[in-house]
């Protein structure tokens, strides 16, 4: 499918197995659509070929874009995480000092 959508947008038949290979992985897929493909003057040229080939690649543009806003959103997630882990270790030894003052008070308790 990424073959399909590359030669709709404009990137020579020839070209694309040298840039994507047998089977090419999420970044370097992301790449190609993000940033190898508006590098390629054609890209511009052919873009005005009609007003039916603009809107064709405006809308393939704006799903480039929705997947860019999923992956930036979904790295803030893993951010997130990875500070909520950072937090939960470093608050380990206080943890363990509250629970001893809770325990040592509820064994003086009547």
């Amino acid at each position: 499918y990424l073959y399909e959508l590359l030669d709709e947008l404009g990137m020579p038949q020839a070209e694309i197995p040298i840039w994507l290979g047998d089977r090419p992985s999420y970044m370097a897929t992301l790449e190609m659509l993000t940033k190898k493909i508006y590098q390629r003057p054609e890209f511009y040229v052919e873009l005005y070929e009609s007003p039916t080939n603009v809107k064709r690649r405006s809308v393939a543009m704006q799903a480039i874009s929705v997947m860019m806003d999923r992956d930036i959103y979904l790295s803030y997630v893993r951010a997130e995480q990875i500070m909520a882990v950072l937090l939960e270790t470093k608050l380990l030894p206080y943890q363990d000092q509250v629970a001893t003052e809770i325990n040592r008070l509820s064994n003086k308790a009547p």
